[in-house]
């Protein structure tokens, strides 16, 4: 009998004991100090410990001794091939029908030059995106359908859009495929009027950004029609939504800002937003990435970000729940999946997801829009069958199992929990390959025992 791979033991000073986590099977189990002894003398070829002969079954049964930690380790690397070659049966676009937007967030990682000009989709790629999403429902079998309105600032194009996602309304209801609308925007346009034709056509959910209280956002989200004022217009028009318009709030972070989150939140208690507003659906931090023109971004480590951001999460529930104690929130218990397939379309050759400019550009991620080097083809690939060079460029940008071998990955413990950090940042010239690895290889330890130690202290505040 040997010892997995794949175990990590986690040290807890607070309860005197040791979580031990085991990637391949994806089992937790709390333990003494003798099981981490039986293990030292697994490890070293000795028999002086042992435990009871069902408890061992116990840590056979959560992979953590097997018989041959090769067989484990060639399992998982079959599995992750298999995984990035998955065909879906949802189809996922991203529309961006404009680059025009009317802030200039210093760290956007957008073409500056691509935010100018009158340039918005026309009517013509609007009817070839329409004839896209009915080829692929009725030629593969698609059974749900995701579109996300991406900018520039989309409501700039409002009208346009209304008549786009009607259309589109139109053939899922036909066909039967399950449909859901959202759309990210800086919240400065979301009117009562423009989040009642948003609704009419069933875009029912939003992701708005802060960078901080109103001096630090209004310096950061530049809005040149009205420097001082874009935090007021933004926390106006979530006060005064209508209440079917769900809203995502992500707030940005960095070394530069970092200070000044609590201070947001509770200047959008002190505002009646936070946690009063209904449709609040979510706030979360996001972590700031560097686009070939952002500028102004003071960098957090991956561990850095990842562990404030598991502190704010706790805080966050805290603090609900010291204004309503009597129906207190849960902290949902984050936890490493074993995914059978990756969701980013830089993963997985065979994704359903696409990305799609004013221009009929496809792209694979967000943060390639604008950038002709990253465009992977236009529209009418997609629509005519698409030739080798094609299908050649796809190939190139989501060769999962290439960019795998190059960075090691089958020696990794984290290798059987791993839908990739982004891939995207990978092919990426000067950029850390940090981004690229899960998230998991950065906080898994600390996260869990921050988790298990918050559920111990106030077991009926988690999930």
């Amino acid at each position: 009998m040997k010892n997995s791979f794949y175990n990590f033991v986690i040290k807890n000073e607070l309860y005197n004991n040791y979580l031990l986590y085991n990637s391949f099977s994806n089992g937790l189990l709390e333990v003494e100090s003798e099981t981490i002894e039986f293990l030292h003398s697994i490890e070293n070829g000795s028999s002086s410990i042992e435990l009871a002969e069902n408890y061992v079954n116990e840590l056979k049964k959560y992979g953590v001794i097997c018989s041959d930690p090769e067989e484990q380790r060639k399992a998982i690397i079959d599995l992750d091939k298999k995984r990035s070659n998955v065909k879906s049966k949802s189809l996922s676009i991203t529309i961006l029908p404009t680059f025009l937007c009317n802030c200039r967030c210093e760290y956007c990682f957008e073409p500056r030059e691509k935010k100018n000009g009158s340039n918005v989709i026309s009517n013509k790629l609007a009817a070839k995106i329409v004839e896209f999403v009915k080829k692929s429902i009725t030629e593969q079998g698609i059974k749900s359908l995701k579109v996300i309105w991406y900018g520039g600032e989309p409501l700039i194009c409002i009208d346009k859009i209304i008549v786009i996602q009607k259309e589109l309304n139109d053939i899922c209801l036909l066909h039967n495929v399950k449909c859901e609308n959202s759309m990210v925007t800086n919240g400065l346009l979301l009117t009562k009027t423009n989040i009642e034709k948003l609704l009419n056509v069933k875009i029912n959910q939003v992701q708005i950004t802060f960078d901080g209280s109103e001096k630090i956002h209004n310096q950061r989200r530049y809005f040149p029609s009205n420097p001082e004022d874009n935090y007021n217009i933004l926390v106006n028009n979530i006060k005064e939504s209508d209440e079917n318009l769900t809203f995502n709030i992500r707030i940005n972070v960095d070394s530069n800002n970092l200070e000044n989150i609590h201070q947001l939140i509770k200047d959008l208690e002190n505002k009646g937003i936070w946690p009063y507003k209904k449709n609040i659906k979510s706030i979360y931090l996001g972590d700031l990435i560097q686009g070939r023109d952002s500028t102004g971004i003071a960098f957090l480590s991956r561990e850095q970000f990842l562990l404030i951001q598991e502190e704010f999460r706790q805080w966050l529930v805290m603090e609900y729940n010291s204004i309503f104690p009597d129906k207190p929130a849960k902290l949902a218990f984050r936890y490493p999946s074993q995914t059978k397939d990756y969701a980013c379309a830089y993963g997985n050759i065979n994704s359903n997801s696409w990305i799609i400019d004013h221009m009929g550009n496809l792209y694979r991620c967000w943060e390639a829009v604008g950038y002709d080097d990253l465009t992977i083809g236009t529209i009418d690939d997609l629509l005519n069958n698409s030739d080798s060079k094609f299908e050649d460029k796809l190939s190139s940008f989501t060769n999962l199992e290439a960019k795998r071998e190059k960075a090691n990955c089958s020696t990794c413990k984290y290798l059987p929990i791993c839908g990739t950090g982004c891939p995207f940042e990978f092919i990426i010239e000067n950029v850390p390959q940090e981004r690229f690895c899960t998230e998991w290889k950065y906080i898994l330890e600390k996260r869990l025992l921050f988790q298990y130690n918050f559920k111990r202290k106030h077991p009926e505040w988690v999930k």
